[in-house]
């Protein structure tokens, strides 16, 4: 039998976003590797989806471009970059920022732009573009195509089709794109991880996410988890029938599931699209556990500080973990009073994922001597769960933090104002507040920090009843903050939605001259209770 070569695409783009350098070398290390990956892949394009510095440094443009010409000693790609957030002086200087950036990086087109390649159209979005000027781009391109797939380069994912979606994604974007279904929106922002499967995406139109060469973590219930480190870009493929998104690691040259590229089929038939995440939620198998599987409690015999569970990883294709913590009331019921999630190890190379899941529940949900039911949600990407695995546990002598402050009545004891500064009152509805506002803040009093030195190690834990019905909008997001000069001590907290009470926990290590507060942000109005706060020192 006569063996024929793989025909060769087209052509071939390297795809990286959310690059976050500095003026230092060492900041650009995945960079470095990613340009050698796409160097080494021979790609006719090369883009980045933006957030290209940590904050706009043109020193940082400058080292990037000095980069990209040791990595293409031969014939150099075509070059697309993304104008985004955190490559602005500030939102009134957009202009000129990008200027100044297109100057040190020597960026060949302009800040809202448009190009030609090979007979297929790249639109170059800024995150800032008016949404009536992004539908009359988007108009023309789908004129000038026809029925041939156009390409839009953007920042910002449309709301709500990616995990963390609902709170980085736009809503303005998804409408918009929804009436153009030859458009394939490629986008960074929300700081994913390129081997979570549904970072891409068919309903109206479809949708790629870059994930990031950062870091990433974000949208989960309950506590801050650590951010993960990513270090995968894509190499998009498009040949005359299909095109191909593979998803590499700048560092070690591995391809993630080589044998299943994401493939979308030319023509587009949104109608039979593979990606549509209905389908895939259908299509896919709920994680189970084994049969023999069993929650183990581990914790010291004396000074109880947290209690690990281990139990045996679900499959198949877990993205995480949800843990219920109920305790047993007078009654002889289990009333459930906090819910937390954890990754799953997807996201690591398969040679490095272990079989059994571990999991730390500090000492700050639970009373000593108290009997306690702990139960662990798997999930898959596409939010199909599977069955519960349960266990009670008895907690032993848990004992007294060292407290920085306790209220047992926040909601008299406490502000609560609107904005990140200043502002008023939010206003009252019986035993809640009505939050309405995009952002209100918990204010501490400022005499706390004064008891502290900085390097501090501080836990917050508090008790919270929202009612959030809208499961199409974002729900809030909380975290500990110092509003001068501004710093998110701790990664955002998802709120559940729904009608909920729940326990959340945070970690911070106190600064010089530090002042902080509990900001809640990101919702549509709705009603939210604090019932209980304490500041801990860890």
């Amino acid at each position: 039998m006569t063996s024929f070569p793989n025909p060769a695409p087209l052509f071939k783009v390297g795809i990286m976003t959310d690059t976050h350098i500095s003026e230092k070398p060492a900041s650009c290390r995945k960079l470095k590797g990613a340009l050698k990956l796409f160097a080494a892949e021979k790609v006719d394009m090369m883009i980045n989806c933006g957030d290209i510095a940590d904050e706009h440094n043109p020193e940082a443009y400058k080292l990037y471009r000095k980069l990209i010409t040791a990595a293409f000693t031969e014939k150099k790609p075509e070059e697309i970059f993304i104008h985004a957030y955190h490559d602005w002086t500030c939102p009134q200087e957009a202009d000129s920022s990008f200027q100044a950036m297109k100057d040190a990086l020597q960026i060949p087109h302009e800040m809202l732009d448009k190009k030609v390649f090979k007979g297929y159209t790249f639109l170059i979005i800024p995150q800032n573009i008016p949404m009536d000027i992004l539908e009359e781009k988007l108009s023309d391109a789908a004129r000038e195509n026809r029925d041939k797939p156009f390409f839009v380069i953007d920042h910002i994912p449309p709301f709500g089709i990616f995990h963390n979606g609902k709170l980085w994604g736009h809503a303005g974007r998804l409408e918009v794109m929804k009436k153009f279904p030859t458009a394939i929106h490629i986008s960074g922002h929300i700081h994913g991880s390129l081997y979570d499967e549904s970072n891409i995406w068919q309903g109206e139109f479809t949708a790629v996410n870059a994930g990031c060469l950062s870091s990433w973590g974000g949208d989960f219930l309950g506590a801050a988890p650590p951010a993960k480190k990513a270090s995968d870009v894509l190499i998009m493929e498009l040949y005359p029938e299909k095109i191909l998104f593979r998803r590499i690691s700048v560092l070690s040259g591995k391809e993630h599931a080589p044998r299943s590229p994401w493939s979308i089929p030319l023509p587009l038939d949104l109608e039979n699209a593979p990606y549509a995440p209905a389908k895939r939620c259908a299509d896919s198998l709920p994680p189970v556990f084994s049969p023999r599987a069993r929650i183990k409690f581990e914790y010291p015999a004396k000074n109880f500080a947290a209690l690990t569970l281990r139990f045996p990883g679900a499959a198949p294709d877990v993205f995480k973990y949800r843990i219920l913590i109920a305790k047993k009331t007078s009654a002889g019921t289990f009333e459930e009073f906090a819910q937390t999630e954890v990754v799953s190890n997807f996201y690591k190379a398969p040679s490095y994922r272990k079989r059994s899941v571990s999991v730390k529940l500090p000492k700050s949900y639970f009373e000593s001597k108290q009997v306690y039911r702990i139960s662990v949600v798997p999930e898959n990407f596409f939010g199909k769960t599977g069955a519960v695995l349960s266990a009670e546990w008895s907690a032993p002598v848990v004992p007294i933090s060292r407290l920085l402050f306790e209220s047992r009545s926040p909601m008299e004891e406490l502000p609560f104002m609107t904005e990140l500064s200043e502002g008023e009152a939010v206003k009252r509805e019986g035993e809640f507040y009505f939050h309405d506002t995009y952002n209100a803040r918990l204010e501490l009093p400022v005499s706390l920090w004064k008891q502290v030195p900085a390097g501090t190690r501080l836990r917050l834990v508090a008790d919270i009843h929202t009612i959030q019905e809208d499961t199409t909008a974002r729900s809030w997001t909380l975290m500990v903050r110092d509003p001068g000069p501004v710093k998110n001590m701790t990664p955002r907290i998802h709120t559940p939605y729904g009608n909920c009470r729940n326990r959340y926990l945070a970690e911070f290590t106190t600064e010089e001259n530090g002042c902080y507060c509990i900001l809640v942000r990101e919702a549509l109005p709705n009603k939210i209770k604090f019932e209980y706060l304490k500041i801990e020192i860890v």
